[in-house]
């Protein structure tokens, strides 16, 4: 978020100069420690919500060959950093290895994707169980500890996980009626961001969104926090948005007066 956030602020021009370069090298020192701390999940979000980021520099403002020499430096930087980050390029090989264990139940005591593409199953089994209210959240453990234990008996009772997916968390624990609510209470606000062409507020849904694909993000009181606290963030109107809103509510008269 801070990285995508200093971009688009950069590139709005409303920064002062000395101010403009502390936010670039902020943003540049960020997208490197990024790298280096090897998170996978973060480095994807970042990435994507990058490229939602060039191409609403080419398209909507028109700067494409900017564009494209962002996208070029980002390129250039990423593989600098795969080549000298030993954190990056462990993890790499990890996530090699534990993909390639996919096919053995018994691996997902050991190795954390195999263990979540587990939960995935284990929770689909709940859902197609229970598919219009599902089992609620306070019973969706155990019943994913039940289904667990016969379907999987490989995987040791202390290696249960519970969907790391917001969306096949939500699903399994209220069904296609609650994921369907929350899907249209959580992203309706998107809907306006899209109409105002608020960039910044579209990245960062992107970045959360994202988020729910590998966690259950919601489930966590620091989780919510951030989220939503950024998403509100970006959303409030600025001195200028509120300027031309209340212009457009004076009379021709008065507007002249």
């Amino acid at each position: 978020m801070a990285v995508l956030s200093g971009v688009v602020m950069v590139f709005s021009n409303k920064l002062a100069p000395k101010m403009r370069q502390v936010v670039i090298g902020a943003a540049v020192l960020l997208f490197l420690f990024k790298h280096l701390l090897a998170v996978r999940s973060g480095i994807v979000t970042m990435y994507a919500a990058g490229l939602l980021w060039l191409g609403w520099l080419g398209w909507q403002m028109g700067r494409w060959r900017l564009a494209f020499a962002g996208a070029a430096l980002v390129a250039a930087l990423g593989i600098a950093c795969v080549l000298f980050f030993p954190t990056l390029q462990n993890k790499i090989i990890n996530t090699r290895t534990d993909t390639e264990q996919l096919d053995s139940a018994q691996a997902a005591n050991n190795f954390s994707v195999t263990a979540r593409v587990y939960s995935y199953q284990v929770a689909w089994i709940t859902v197609r169980e229970h598919p219009i209210l599902s089992v609620s959240k306070v019973k969706l453990q155990e019943a994913m500890a039940q289904q667990y234990s016969y379907r999987f008996p490989e995987i040791n009772p202390d290696r249960y996980v519970l969907p790391h997916n917001q969306f096949i968390y939500n699903l399994a624990a209220y069904g296609v009626i609650g994921l369907l609510l929350f899907t249209l209470g959580f992203y309706y606000p998107l809907l306006a961001a899209i109409r105002q062409r608020n960039i910044l507020l579209m990245i960062i849904y992107l970045i959360v969104s994202i988020s729910f694909v590998v966690e259950y993000t919601l489930e966590s009181n620091i989780e919510v926090i951030v989220g939503l606290f950024f998403i509100l963030l970006a959303s409030t109107p600025t001195c200028t948005e509120e300027g031309s809103e209340a212009r457009e509510l004076l009379t021709p008269q008065a507007q002249l007066a």
